[in-house]
């Protein structure tokens, strides 16, 4: 399994609040893949909670809870759309994947 493959999203999930999983337990290909990319080394999983936080205050105080516009925010401003696994699950977005190339994203 590559991290480009097609069937990625079908097989490794995120635990809300918690890590990336295989879906399947005897998946030791995607656990493989999980541990190499280092998704749930400490000091990656510390920096994606500081994102993650800073994002869910931006949505509450800047864009009052309106997912919609804050998702346009997201889709304008790319460097904000890190982690866009993690950002679904914890903030319960609907984010379109592939993101949409847009000039504005170049």
């Amino acid at each position: 399994m590559l991290p480009h493959s097609p069937e990625l999203f079908a097989r490794i999930q995120y635990n809300k609040g918690d890590a990336f999983r295989p879906v399947n337990d005897d998946d030791l290909e995607a656990q493989n893949l999980i541990d190499f990319l280092c998704w749930n080394h400490p000091d990656l999983t510390a920096y994606r909670a500081k994102h993650i936080a800073r994002l869910k205050d931006m949505l509450d105080n800047f864009f009052d809870g309106d997912k919609k516009e804050f998702v346009s925010y997201l889709m304008k401003n790319r460097p904000d759309l890190s982690f866009i696994t993690v950002l679904k699950a914890e903030l319960d977005l609907d984010i379109p994947w592939p993101p949409p190339i847009t000039s504005s994203s170049r």
